[in-house]
């Protein structure tokens, strides 16, 4: 496993940690709202953190457990750090000199979400989508194969036709599925890389009932 590699202080995966992964974690603080400069030195000290760690921290990369893309993790931790970072700047940030005017009024800051509950409502709102681009007959095939758990011939009796007819209604209800939660994943964030597999594993961490899903839903 590459990440395995890299925590091992392996060289060439060492080298290869940044070559791969700099640039799209780079941009993906810029579309977070980063400046500049502070998306380069952010993501310059993610390879350190990550297969090194500090004096009283251990390496991130120990908490990667490979249930979603590598770029996909190393994206979230730079935004994580970045937002954690901004937090600590407004909190402390000395006050200004008080003037003869008061200063013009201002909202109030509001607080940026996890950015591992951002990811989650994405996804969440993808099967969504799914859903209601499923028709009638569709969500009626979902129930009765991956709910109640019935044969395709039976369910053939039920829609009045083959079990072949069945299986490619299923095959093409499976592919509109897939097609739609990645479509609108890629809408909401175009530069999350996630695959079905790694939407699959998710949905095993957190558990289906947050997505809006039963637990006996199977899309693989």
């Amino acid at each position: 496993m590459f990440a395995q590699k890299c925590l091992e202080q392996d060289p060439e995966a060492l080298r290869l940690l940044p070559k791969r992964y700099k640039e799209k974690a780079t941009a993906y603080l810029l579309a977070s709202g980063a400046k500049p400069r502070e998306a380069r030195d952010f993501v310059a000290t993610l390879w350190a953190d990550c297969t090194m760690g500090t004096s009283t921290t251990p390496p991130k990369l120990l908490s990667y457990n490979g249930k979603c893309a590598l770029q996909t993790w190393l994206n979230t931790v730079a935004l994580n750090d970045w937002l954690t970072e901004m937090r600590w700047r407004s909190r402390w940030h000395p006050p200004s000199e008080p003037s003869e005017e008061p200063p013009p009024s201002s909202p109030a800051p509001i607080d940026e979400p996890e950015p591992e509950a951002v990811l989650l409502t994405i996804l969440r709102e993808a099967l969504q989508a799914a859903f209601d681009d499923c028709s009638a007959q569709q969500y009626v095939l979902l129930q009765f194969i991956s709910v109640d758990q019935l044969k395709l011939e039976e369910v053939g009796k039920v829609f009045r036709c083959s079990e072949a007819s069945v299986r490619r209604m299923l095959v093409e209800m499976k592919r509109q599925f897939k097609k739609t939660v990645l479509d609108h994943i890629q809408k909401s964030d175009p530069l999350l890389e996630l695959k079905w597999a790694d939407l699959m594993k998710l949905c095993g961490v957190v558990g289906p009932g947050f997505f809006g899903v039963g637990p006996e839903l199977n899309l693989e």
